[in-house]
């Protein structure tokens, strides 16, 4: 399975999912990391549509299962439950520390994050 954490600077989860530089992908297998990618954001607002950026972002990770934020927005986090990717908004800052968590099913969700 493949988890994508919302970052900038590739260690601390940003606090904005559609705002943020980039995302930290980390391919599993059970509690095993396989490997673990920095992919940009190529949904920056670039003067399109809102639907469009939302395509874009959600075509970067595409091929993962949950993709874990600090925050976004009900649109963007109905469009990437359409699209099959589970959304967690954490608490947590730090990724090493979220993914730890999240390997070991602890990693807490709150809907309340959503703006």
């Amino acid at each position: 399975m493949k988890v994508a954490f919302v970052s900038d600077d590739k260690e601390n989860i940003s606090g904005h999912f559609g705002r943020a530089k980039g995302f930290v992908v980390y391919e599993l297998e059970g509690d095993k990391i396989l490997s673990d990618e920095y992919r940009l954001n190529d949904g920056g607002n670039k003067g399109q549509c809102g639907t469009c950026q939302h395509d874009r972002i959600i075509n970067t990770i595409k091929d993962c299962q949950t993709v874990v934020a600090r925050g976004m927005g009900h649109r963007i986090y109905e469009d990437l439950k359409e699209n099959g990717i589970r959304v967690v908004l954490t608490d947590e800052g730090n990724i090493r520390s979220a993914l730890d968590k999240f390997i070991k099913g602890m990693l807490t969700s709150h809907l309340e994050k959503l703006h």
